[in-house]
């Protein structure tokens, strides 16, 4: 896959986190950084096509983290409160589960690449698939393949 893969993820990405920021309807000042932290993750992922390195592929993860981590919140504090309907409580509780697993799977990714070999696969090495797939598996408690 080229360049062009990763930018459409990434732009799917940005559509997902705007949407959900502006659904949320945080404090402006959350709703900026979040959308900050986006924009800033998304740069910093092209930057990291035209120059690869570890460091660069760190932030880029980092700021992802943040950023979701920041999201995940928003919508804790927006939905999980007694005075909304039960279905918007369980519409956030399986946002947040979403976000939590997508969360983990950054960090494993971050681990994969400061811990050369922390993943160990038979194909070959981890990708963020096979970071999601983990997360997943360990969440549902469904067992490995």
């Amino acid at each position: 896959m080229g360049l062009l893969d990763p930018l459409l993820m990434d732009g799917f990405y940005v559509i997902i986190m705007l949407g959900g920021v502006l659904t949320v309807r945080p404090h402006p000042a959350m709703r900026y950084l979040v959308l900050f932290l986006v924009v800033l993750a998304v740069l910093t992922k092209v930057a990291s096509k035209i120059f690869p390195g570890l460091a660069i592929s760190v932030i880029e993860a980092l700021l992802v983290v943040a950023a979701i981590g920041f999201f995940a919140a928003l919508v804790m504090k927006r939905f999980l409160v007694a005075e909304r309907p039960a279905s918007h409580r369980i519409g956030a509780a399986i946002v947040v589960y979403l976000l939590v697993g997508i969360l983990w799977a950054r960090l494993y990714e971050i681990a994969g690449l400061i811990i050369p070999g922390a993943f160990h696969m038979d194909g070959g090495n981890a990708t963020m698939n096979t970071y999601l797939y983990f997360r997943y598996v360990t969440l549902a408690t469904i067992g490995y393949l």
